[in-house]
This record gives C-alpha cells, sequence and structure tokens, in this order.
C-alpha cells in the first residue's frame, strides 16, 4: 500500500516520495521522517554504513 500523499524527508530535507530507493546518502546518522496528510509522521533515526543499504518501513497512524 502506498501512501499517495506521504513524503519522505532526510535531515529535514524532502527528498522523495514513499517506496523509493536513496542513493547517495553519506554515511553516518541521518534523521528520517514520513509525513501524509491525515496521519501521524513517524520519525527515525537511522545510521548508515558505506556501502550497505538501510530499509525503513513502519506502517501510518490516522490522526484522531
Amino acid at each position: 500500500w502506498v501512501y499517495p500523499t506521504a513524503y519522505v524527508s532526510v535531515d529535514d530535507e524532502r527528498v522523495s516520495y514513499a517506496n523509493r530507493t536513496l542513493a547517495n546518502l553519506s554515511a553516518g546518522t541521518h534523521t528520517v521522517r514520513l509525513r501524509a496528510d491525515g496521519y501521524e509522521t513517524f520519525e527515525t533515526d537511522v545510521t548508515v554504513v558505506a556501502g550497505d543499504t538501510v530499509t525503513v518501513m513502519h506502517p501510518l497512524v490516522r490522526q484522531r
């Protein structure tokens, strides 16, 4: 399921819509945020190791 209005930001910079692979992130810790209209914002920190892939998956919860 793709949330049609969901988008991803990394380190406070909007970079993509959900369900995309982001290339060229530098190694280190980054804050990833997933937002969609009508849903609670999800935020997590991820650590990227050079040459590795990090997957972030989280179901969005409707706002009350």
